[in-house]
């Protein structure tokens, strides 16, 4: 009997052991997939929502990366022209002084390069979440948890009261 119970146990590891690696060799493949093409992994997982807000992000951030671009091309050329000795060369800011034309060029480019780091970022954080994402596709809920938000007003110190949001987590234990 006890030769029984012990290749059910093992049966049951192998069993659990594949299920892991699947599921880790699906992440992967949704990560992978996210980094080709930003949300294809959250195509892959099957999180159509997803997409959209994704490309939101990318498309915000390639928009004003581009806006911010064209700004600092401007002021870029109009400080160049008022510097450059020729008196044919005007720019088109003619009551800016020469330093603000040269703090606005700095400005629009910090905000184009922090745009663009973010956008970067953004990237990497949809291959990071078609990853995470696919993980917890296997990750059961029992009914043995529950969330309840509800709201609540509380009396503090010298009368003093508030307003707010009361939240429990309740696990149940198993009989």
């Amino acid at each position: 009997m006890q030769l029984n119970a012990q290749k059910t146990s093992d049966n049951d590891s192998l069993v659990a052991a594949k299920t892991i690696i699947s599921i880790n060799q699906k992440a992967r493949k949704a990560a992978i997939l996210s980094l080709i093409v930003p949300g294809l992994g959250q195509l892959y997982n099957r999180d159509y929502w997803k997409i959209p807000v994704i490309y939101a992000v990318m498309g915000s951030c390639a928009y004003f990366a581009l806006k911010n671009n064209q700004s600092y091309q401007t002021f870029r050329k109009a400080y160049l022209y008022r510097t450059d000795n020729d008196s044919l060369t005007i720019d088109s800011y003619t009551n800016i002084s020469n330093e603000t034309l040269l703090a606005q060029r700095e400005f629009y480019r910090r905000n184009r390069d922090l745009i663009i780091v973010l956008g970067a970022l953004g990237y990497a954080l949809n291959s990071v979440e078609a990853y995470v994402a696919r993980h917890l596709k296997g990750f059961s809920v029992s009914e043995d948890l529950a969330l309840h938000i509800q709201p609540a007003i509380w009396v503090g110190l010298q009368n003093q009261g508030g307003a707010g949001i009361s939240c429990s987590i309740t696990f149940k234990p198993k009989p």
